[in-house]
């Protein structure tokens, strides 16, 4: 894999991750369209705060980066807040979410953490950021939309073109950064696994 970039690299050992989502239960009924409501807003809620979260990483990585690298960082910060924010209230709103009395659960609050802790190092920061842009990307490229209107809005939000022209973008990113290899595969695994975890519903 020498000739290989580091981001290809980091695609091929996630891709096991990304077939992992797709078995998941949660995955699958939300894909089947059946999804318990109550199930549906627990994910829902803890998505919104982790969107929250994610703006505190982008600004970090923003405060850090080289000039090309800054606008892209800022201008997706301003895209979570103006633009993915207000979208899923309003997905939110025809599960009957409370996103207003939110609150973080266990895994919500390891998998923020971690990311925001990740920002500290710009090349980490990055990658671990990728993780997530190229894994849900990929998962929902893979995923079948179901006739149900409200999941089927819920998908196709993760099927919008521009989510894998970004993460190619990210990917990059993450290429000029050059972290540390062996660094940038134990990030991006770690975010991986976070994914996996963040599907898990009560």
């Amino acid at each position: 894999m020498a000739d290989r970039s580091l981001s290809e690299q980091l695609f091929e050992i996630g891709t096991p991750f990304v077939a992992a989502q797709l078995r998941h239960p949660t995955v699958q009924a939300l894909e089947a369209g059946r999804l318990p409501d109550a199930a549906a807003r627990f994910w829902l809620e803890q998505d919104y705060l982790f969107l929250h979260e994610e703006i505190r990483a982008l600004t970090r990585l923003a405060w850090q980066a080289p000039r090309e690298h800054q606008e892209t960082l800022l201008r997706l910060a301003w895209n979570v807040v103006s633009t993915e924010i207000p979208a899923h209230q309003e997905l939110s709103g025809l599960f009957g979410a409370d996103l207003d009395h939110a609150v973080m659960a266990p895994v919500t609050c390891s998998y923020t953490s971690w990311l925001t802790d990740a920002a500290a190092d710009y090349g980490t920061g990055l990658t671990a950021l990728l993780s997530g842009l190229w894994g849900y990307s990929t998962l929902g490229q893979r995923m079948a939309l179901p006739a149900e209107p409200k999941f089927k809005r819920w998908v196709g939000s993760y099927q919008d073109p521009g989510f894998p022209q970004l993460a190619q973008r990210f990917a990059g990113m993450v290429d000029e950064a050059g972290p540390p290899p062996h660094r940038a595969l134990c990030t991006f695994l770690t975010g991986m696994a976070h994914e996996i975890a963040f599907w898990a519903v009560p």
